[in-house]
């Protein structure tokens, strides 16, 4: 029994469909060469994509930042599960019907009933009342 040093590395790779997208391989300093995983495709190829994504890092940035202020009442991580499912069911039906297999109907529903919930719940942004 000696010692194996092991490398990974990530290598882009065309697939049966003609998408690329990566491959992760593990090479062994003996020679051995293991496929561990291969994902489908480009991450971010729809503006369901990009905007699910860009929501859910708000969502984050909002929570750090409640997180870390001792000024303002902490929120409960468990508000920012709701939101954070509208974004994943919002992706995955807005992905289904960029593919004609769904209604983008749905998708925009979720979406405005995500926002809708960020706004008035967490409310994100300070208005206050001035008299």
């Amino acid at each position: 029994m000696g010692i194996n040093f092991i490398f990974t590395s990530v290598s882009h790779v065309g697939g049966p469909d003609g998408r690329r997208g990566e491959a992760v391989f593990r090479y062994s300093l003996f020679g051995d060469t293991q496929r561990l995983v291969a994902t489908k495709g480009i991450v971010l190829e729809t503006p369901y994509d990009w905007i699910t994504v860009a929501i859910f890092a708000g969502l984050i940035v909002l929570f750090m930042q409640r997180s870390t202020n001792e000024q303002s009442d902490q929120d409960n991580i468990l508000h920012y599960l709701a939101p954070s499912v509208g974004c994943m069911a919002t992706n995955y039906f807005g992905n289904e019907a960029m593919e004609g297999e769904g209604s983008h109907l749905i998708a925009l529903i979720l979406l405005a009933a995500t926002v809708g919930y960020i706004v008035v719940v967490l409310k994100p942004f300070n208005f206050s009342k001035k008299s």
